[in-house]
């Protein structure tokens, strides 16, 4: 089952909007001020939830006339995002696109790296984008389809990751140890065909990413 949750960072654009949509989609869930983006592309939503603290009173009111609302009190110990999250895979959402994720709050957006490790654990795979990024978590080896154009850069989410390989990129790699205190594997370059990953342990950040 697809979900689609729009939350309130970065607004994506109408084509990227469409693009997600396009893929075919069971579940929309806005929060927050993503539900406010939402309303205003005329894109149904089956949720809108969150404290509403970022979003104008009168648009929620508009809001809540044609979608089902769940308001939170601003005093919470957890983002509106987390909380499309979990109501996404509820509802039965296995194969989740985030967008709104990202942008000026990089608290915010460290937060959301993280769920998409929550998502794993709850055996859901999460998809962050925006218009010029995607990022997602791989725990196993995989080919990776090549984006002409954009970059594809590596990270370990967690400790290093020993014997990681990559395969069918412009700089492949042997067996190193992913680490996150070096810049090594930031920027390669896809070549024709899918890129191939490798490793025994661990999670691996994903980031497909244009200037």
């Amino acid at each position: 089952m697809k979900a689609l949750i729009v939350s309130g960072g970065r607004i994506p654009s109408r084509e990227l909007l469409d693009e997600v949509l396009a893929g075919g989609v069971d579940l929309i869930i806005g929060a927050d001020a993503g539900a406010g983006v939402l309303f205003r592309e005329g894109i149904a939503m089956d949720l809108a939830l969150g404290d509403f603290d970022s979003i104008e009173p009168g648009l929620l009111e508009q809001i809540r006339s044609q979608t089902p609302v769940i308001t939170y009190q601003v005093r919470k110990n957890f983002t509106d995002t987390e909380a499309a999250l979990e109501e996404a895979i509820e509802r039965g959402a296995t194969d989740i696109t985030l967008l709104g994720a990202t942008g000026n709050r990089l608290d915010h957006f460290i937060g959301n790296l993280g769920l998409l490790q929550k998502a794993r654990s709850l055996g859901a795979k999460l998809l962050i984008r925006d218009d010029n990024n995607r990022i997602f978590l791989a725990d196993a080896p995989q080919s990776i389809d090549a984006v002409s154009g954009w970059y594809i850069s590596f990270f370990p989410l967690g400790r290093p990751i020993p014997d990681f390989t990559v395969e069918n990129v412009k700089y492949p790699l042997d067996r190193h140890t992913l680490d996150f205190a070096t810049t090594l594997t930031v920027s390669n370059e896809f070549l024709e065909g899918p890129a191939r990953i490798r490793f025994s342990r661990g999670q691996v950040l994903v980031c497909i990413s244009r200037d």
